[in-house]
């Protein structure tokens, strides 16, 4: 764009980012996303779907919504050979910008009618130091340095994970992809990237606006347990110690309602109790590993306890649901069916 301003012929370059869509086999959600995001894209986007196999090809989805996007927007898509994992498509995602900015969207979520007008306001405004932006976390907008003040930032840690609500200046962080694939059992190589390649004058801005309207809409597909499992991974990222002890702290505050429920979860699929022992031994022996605290033990023997009796109540469970469904079935509202054996994954 150029202007006249007192006698001087300016170029005004406005901000590029890249807006990246991994996605797999999931046409129907990726076709609503596309639905909404396509009008808002302007010259200074590139959208460029990454499509991890799947059985319907991503660019029969998009031929059949590109009449919704401008005419001079840039949108491309590519095709892996084989399906490399959700993790890898995530890391594949910055290997594939470039632009300076990168916002790795999931192809479930629906962004809001703003979204990218605010973006690219955040591009704009940030300042000169800013390698990432995060959005909705913030009652008003605040700049951290580092990891450790990252970590203790507005924004809780699971909404560090939630990776489409964040931009990333890709010019910088693709040089650490090697550490988001070292992680992709955390299932969080995008957070894993962040850690590592964040400098300690590295500076984060949390924005009060909301991005994203409707998180997640598709069907949950990856395992509790997995990620309970991945998620204590994360402490053996190559920080620096104070910055690794601050995220232990993060990481075990509260390990243990949260692994208890994924085996809950295990049990209710018709593991035996020894099962689900077993898992939620391996995660605190994983916790504990890194701790000499005598509470973090103490307060495993308790819900190991706990996941007996959890298991012992199964069926008392299964019954209370069962007229629970059926109270609401004569009161006309309909209730999907139980899956057999208790509690179905898409509840959980």
């Amino acid at each position: 764009m150029t202007a006249n301003e007192g006698g001087r012929l300016t170029i005004a370059m406005p901000p590029h980012l890249t807006i990246a869509i991994p996605t797999y086999n999931r046409p129907a959600e990726l076709r609503q996303t596309l639905e909404a995001l396509l009008p808002q894209l302007t010259p200074a986007c590139t959208l460029r779907i990454v499509d991890n196999c799947s059985e319907t090809e991503a660019a029969v989805v998009l031929n059949g919504v590109r009449h919704c996007a401008p005419g001079e927007a840039t949108i491309d898509c590519v095709r892996n050979v084989v399906n490399v994992g959700g993790g890898a498509n995530i890391v594949r995602c910055f290997e594939l910008c470039d632009t300076d900015w990168l916002w790795i969207l999931g192809d479930d979520d629906l962004v809001s009618p703003t979204a990218i007008s605010l973006l690219l306001e955040a591009i704009r405004d940030a300042p000169q130091g800013c390698l990432y932006i995060h959005f909705g976390s913030a009652t008003q907008s605040t700049v951290t340095e580092g990891v450790i003040e990252l970590l203790r930032g507005p924004a809780a840690f699971g909404s560090l994970l939630f990776m489409s609500t964040a931009i990333y200046r890709a010019s910088h962080f693709r040089q650490f992809a090697r550490f988001g694939y070292q992680f992709l059992y955390s299932m969080a190589p995008h957070l894993a990237m962040l850690l590592t390649g964040l400098p300690v004058e590295g500076q984060c801005l949390f924005s009060p606006h909301n991005i994203i309207d409707s998180p997640s809409r598709g069907r949950t597909t990856w395992c509790p347990i997995v990620a309970a499992l991945g998620k204590t991974s994360l402490v053996d990222l190559p920080l620096p110690l104070d910055a690794r002890k601050v995220l232990y702290r993060i990481v075990t505050a509260k390990p243990s309602l949260e692994y208890l429920t994924a085996t809950i979860i295990l049990g209710s699929q018709g593991a035996g109790v020894a099962e689900s022992v077993f898992v939620y031994n391996l995660l605190i022996s994983r916790l504990c590993s890194n701790s000499r605290s005598p509470f973090l033990l103490v307060r495993s023997w308790i819900y190991r306890g706990l996941v007996y009796m959890s298991w012992l109540a199964r069926p008392f469970v299964a019954m209370g649901y069962e007229w629970w469904r059926r109270r609401r079935a004569r009161a006309g509202i309909r209730v999907t069916e139980a899956a057999p054996g208790g509690i179905s994954w898409d509840r959980i």
